[in-house]
């Protein structure tokens, strides 16, 4: 026994090892190392004793003599899986990418909404502290280690831009620039938040209510205070706070309310006080000159003056809440305020708003009674924010239960979500955001916009329609993404910032100047791309992926495509994978491309079938380089794939012949002139792929771009080349791309 559990210590474990047993672990714990030995090993179980039972996992514990035998590499940050999800046994939930809607829904079982990734994305637009404004109006996006999933916007000092967030574990972030992200140095966890512009507040964990000056410290980068607690007696749900009156929602329905707070919060004998005519309420909202109360039992009431309160009002009712007559009959589930104007939403999604003002979202104003926005019937909404400045203008967003954004008003810094070039909308209107996102929070201040997304992360909209501008061709519909090296248009900015990421890390793609990129819409060929990938299982590609070929040549090509479809991050414990590959053609041929996909080549020198590469500068190699290029870009579904080393002129040679027997298609690696790559010479490599039949591959881009200068030769092999480092070799040939751009 002792020998095996050594063995199994030492197998694949080189180094001076001294295994540890079960037998020697109390002593050799308590002693210096084995002379002779620089590190010991023993396996043990979960708590930590040796390892003893093979129907146990087990793990390994190492002792090593001296701090320079370890070097740290990586620091990994990473939170637990959330129990209970469920799995089809036979595949793995994916790691960070939905493929396509529809082969999302088929790979996992009992899992809703898969194809959206476990992270929420942050974005914002509209004003944000740059001087030269016609920039900053526009979307940017930035990730963190922790999911957002509350948001808050609002200004300090008048005209800087504040943002507050909350992620899923209870901790607190801020930014005045979405470059520099500030995480609370508080140990409290909160369960909402709230901000506005003199003070902002949450609710902790355990419902008590906490503040804070809003702002940042510029100079130093951090917040100006800490969050306080606010004493009180009751357990906080929801908070609203404006002209110096703080209101606290409980959970039992109460309200209290804060008066004076900026002068007396510091005062220890200041308390809240309840509002007697409130009971059973869900929500406070207030505007400059009214207030209103939701109820659990969906009515609305409201205080104050002017339209915004929905009724007729006396001078002596002013602060007596009263029920909205004319919409007692409707059941509301949320409401919300801007200076002048009120807005809420219905059991069944419908939007209502009454006051003054822009925001209003009606082509008449004031509007004295609740009306619906029957420019939005039929459409159901789960979220709305308004806000706004009479110098620059008042709006609203909405965000649909499908997780679309909508908005109305006016401003001039771009909060519309359409930049400086529209900023005036009356009337509802739907902002064409990318369809990689489903929107599921937004807050809004006087000047900038933040917004809460899933994310779908890196996967095209071809098969998308919700923008407004496609352009309708005869059996397809192209979207322009790119036009002269620039964003064709904000709403599809981060699809065209995709784009060139793919563009240079997939298919090489950094020694062309982009032109023109259209997104592709081919309902017919992309309902054919599904059922080819559907058709196939993992089985049959991991089976050629293991597959041991007696020539070395073909085991090297089969690691170098190995490799290539594992950096497409989707394919990870994923169905069949699905990579991009790219094409050349004539101006005149691309566009038929689209229509009806690539023609089948008979006589094709690696088999007959769909011929592509991976390598941009290939694929054009035998076009006038100082012509404008067009190319398409593929979605190719792999399958099972053969390794090709075959020469086309020698006697066993592929030529016109069909895709080897149980395999879906050819991989093979060529030189510059398109022959058998030759891995005792030095010079650039390339690849060609060929599919067996036409649905798998689907045009996802049209690409028209102009060649900077000759193609660069890739990383040479070196002068003495061994069987030991060739397949390193090859690893490293792909990752070209990165290593380059970093070069330069």
């Amino acid at each position: 026994v002792d020998r095996r559990q050594r063995q199994m210590c030492i197998r694949d474990r080189p180094g001076n090892i001294y295994p540890v047993t079960k037998e020697q672990s109390a002593d050799v714990r308590e002693s210096t190392l084995q002379q002779g030995f620089q590190s010991h090993l023993c396996l043990v179980v979960a708590d930590g004793t040796p390892y003893s039972d093979p129907e146990q996992p087990f793990y390994d514990e190492w002792v090593v003599s001296q701090g320079t035998q370890i070097c740290p590499r990586y620091v990994i940050v990473a939170k637990t899986k959330k129990p209970g999800l469920k799995k089809n046994t036979n595949r793995k939930l994916w790691a960070s990418a939905s493929i396509l809607d529809d082969v999302a829904q088929s790979a996992v079982e009992g899992v809703s909404d898969v194809s959206l990734s476990d992270r929420t994305i942050a974005l914002t637009w509209g004003s944000l502290g740059d001087s030269n404004i016609e920039e900053s109006a526009k979307i940017l996006w930035f990730n963190n280690l922790s999911n957002f999933v509350q948001i808050a916007a609002t200004v300090y000092d008048e005209t800087k831009p504040f943002s507050l967030a909350m992620d899923e574990l209870g901790d607190l972030y801020c930014w005045s620039s979405p470059e520099k992200l500030i995480k609370y140095d508080d140990s409290t966890k909160y369960v909402s938040i709230y901000a506005f512009p003199k003070f902002c507040f949450a609710i902790s964990s355990d419902y008590q209510v906490y503040f804070w000056p809003t702002g940042i410290d510029e100079e130093n980068g951090i917040i100006k205070t800490k969050p306080q607690k606010i004493p009180s007696e009751f357990n906080a749900a929801n908070i609203t706070y404006n002209a110096d009156k703080l209101y606290v929602v409980t959970d039992e329905g109460l309200v209290y309310q804060f008066l004076d707070f900026e002068e007396k919060h510091s005062n220890h004998d200041a308390s809240f006080q309840v509002i007697s005519d409130l009971a059973d309420v869900l929500k406070i909202a207030t505007g400059s000159h009214h207030v209103l109360a939701l109820t659990k039992s969906g009515h609305i009431l409201s205080a104050g003056s002017g339209p915004a309160i929905g009724r007729q009002s006396s001078e002596e009712s002013q602060d007596k809440f009263i029920p909205i007559e004319s919409i007692k009959e409707i059941e509301f589930v949320d409401i919300n305020a801007g200076a002048t104007v009120s807005l809420a939403i219905t059991s069944d999604g419908a939007v209502y708003s009454w006051g003054e003002g822009s925001a209003l979202g009606h082509a008449e104003s004031p509007v004295s009674e609740p009306k619906p926005l029957l420019e939005l019937e039929g459409i159901k909404f789960a979220k709305l924010s308004t806000d706004g400045d009479k110098n620059i203008g008042e709006y609203t967003l909405g965000i649909t239960e499908e997780g679309f954004v909508y908005s109305w008003g006016i401003h001039k810094s771009g909060c519309l979500g359409y930049g400086l070039s529209h900023t005036a909308q009356i009337t509802p209107h739907h902002i064409p955001n990318q369809t990689h996102i489903r929107a599921v929070n937004i807050a809004t201040s006087p000047i900038h916009v933040n917004l809460l997304a899933k994310a779908k992360l890196w996967w095209p909209s071809h098969h998308l329609t919700e923008y407004n501008s496609w352009e309708k061709k005869e059996n397809y519909s192209s979207l322009l993404l790119i036009e002269n090296t620039g964003c064709a248009s904000l709403a599809t900015a981060h699809e065209a910032q995709i784009f060139e990421s793919l563009f240079l890390k997939f298919l090489s793609g950094y020694n062309y100047e982009l032109k023109q990129v259209y997104a592709i819409n081919n309902p017919v060929l992309y309902e054919k791309f599904l059922a080819q990938h559907k058709q196939k299982t993992m089985t049959e590609y991991e089976k050629s992926e293991k597959a041991e070929f007696p020539e070395k040549s073909r085991q090297y090509v089969l690691s170098y495509w190995t490799n290539y479809v594992r950096q497409h991050e989707w394919n990870l414990g994923h169905p069949p994978p699905v990579v991009y590959a790219v094409t050349a053609h004539s101006h005149e041929n691309v566009w038929k491309v689209c229509e009806n996909g690539i023609p089948v080549q008979d006589d094709g020198q690696y088999g007959k079938g769909i011929y592509l590469t991976t390598y941009t500068p290939y694929a054009a190699k035998d076009l006038p380089s100082s012509e404008l290029v067009a190319f398409v870009v593929h979605l190719a579904a792999l399958g099972s794939i053969y390794p090709v080393i075959e020469h086309p002129k020698q006697e066993n040679s592929l030529l016109g012949k069909p895709i080897a027997e149980e395999y879906d298609a050819h991989v093979v690696l060529t030189n510059a002139n398109g022959e058998p790559y030759d891995f005792n010479t030095k010079g650039p490599l390339f690849d060609e792929l060929v599919l067996s039949n036409e649905n798998q591959a689907y045009p996802a881009y049209v690409v028209f771009a102009k060649q900077k200068d000759q193609i660069p030769e890739n990383t040479q092999v070196s002068e003495e080349v061994n069987e030991e480092s060739i397949v390193d070799w090859i690893l490293q040939k792909k990752n070209r791309t990165d290593n380059l751009l970093l070069s330069k």
